[in-house]
């Protein structure tokens, strides 16, 4: 076994554990190394090299692979086709399989993960659920927890802040911080030129959300909040905040005559699911005597996905290797919208 594990000190204070957790590195990095987090303390004896990531919703193997280490097991799709295309990419580059899938709950992860001996598990502590999910998945391999809600902070900002300190936490507990470090400057390098090349967008108001058509013919849109690493990202990188997320600050739903007060200084609309507007639900939205009011959908100022492009949909800090590899893109398709 290559994990020891101490009994868990919840009397850290949430600074202590957000210092742990971002921490940047001072010193190349040694075996066996210490990790403090929520649950304890886990030992990783030598330099891991099988790595399994746990999580539904905050992607943790893309930290992985934006450190340009290949994980073995994956749980947030269900099948290779889901699978977005910048990891497929990432995995060719590094000539690596296709890792395995194994997405099911917790309470039955830690059978289905021991047969494919990771070195290593990388998983969201919200998704970990419990001291005793800790304990089953560390008889295994080493669990490193990373726990956002400490690091997070205030809201504009705080998805990026997520997304540094798991970088440097995944990065110290491969070995490679070092490669952690330069992955976060080339993020913000990324990031800070591709707004420069689109300097209009600095001007705009564009929202993220879903457009829901119900079977009677009315029309809401979501107004989700900054707290959504996908709709807070690009507010995050410099796009001016809309009047409907600076009054609604939890995810609300808009329908009727409020529609145009709220989502009168859109610019473009971004569809949250990137399969969900199509030509005919876009003509829907553009009859309807509120919808049809807002000047953004009025003209036509909705991102339309394809097959072929919806994977620009889902950019954001949650998946820091899709920054680096269609930013520019994305933002193409945002001002090409904004100028209809």
């Amino acid at each position: 076994m290559s994990c020891a594990n101490t009994d868990p000190d919840l009397s850290q204070s949430t600074d202590a554990l957000k210092a742990e957790i971002c921490k940047k590195p001072k010193d190349s990095i040694k075996f066996p190394l210490k990790i403090k987090h929520e649950y304890g303390t886990t030992v990783i004896r030598k330099k891991p090299q099988r790595i399994a990531t746990y999580g539904f919703y905050d992607h943790e193997e893309d930290t992985v692979l934006a450190l340009n280490i290949a994980p073995i097991a994956i749980s947030d799709v269900r099948r290779q086709e889901e699978i977005p295309k910048w990891q497929i990419e990432k995995l060719h580059e590094l000539n690596a399989p296709m890792p395995a899938i194994v997405n099911m709950k917790m309470k039955w992860y830690p059978e289905a993960i021991q047969s494919h001996k990771p070195d290593v598990i990388f998983v969201d502590s919200s998704e970990l659920e419990s001291y005793d999910n800790y304990k089953k998945l560390s008889k295994i391999a080493p669990v490193i927890p990373f726990t956002d809600y400490v690091v997070k902070g205030s809201e504009i900002k705080g998805n990026q802040r997520i997304m540094e300190c798991k970088v440097r936490l995944y990065a110290r507990a491969l070995g490679v911080s070092k490669r952690g470090e330069l992955l976060i400057r080339k993020i913000r390098s990324t990031i800070k030129n591709a707004l420069n090349t689109h300097p209009s967008l600095k001007r705009k108001h564009v929202i993220v959300t879903d457009v829901y058509l119900n079977s009677k013919g009315s029309i809401s849109i979501g107004s989700l909040n900054l707290d959504n690493p996908r709709t807070g990202f690009l507010y995050d990188v410099g796009l001016p905040l809309p009047k409907a997320l600076k009054y609604l600050n939890r995810f609300s739903t808009i329908s009727g005559a409020e529609l145009p007060t709220y989502f009168s200084d859109i610019d473009v609309f971004v569809p949250y699911n990137p399969s969900d507007l199509n030509a005919d639900k876009i003509a829907s939205l553009q009859a309807d005597q509120y919808a049809g009011q807002i000047p953004a959908i009025k003209n036509g100022r909705i991102i339309q996905f394809d097959q072929n492009n919806k994977d620009y949909g889902l950019i954001s800090y949650s998946y820091p290797l899709s920054i680096l590899w269609g930013l520019n893109t994305y933002l193409d398709m945002i001002e090409k919208t904004s100028q209809r």
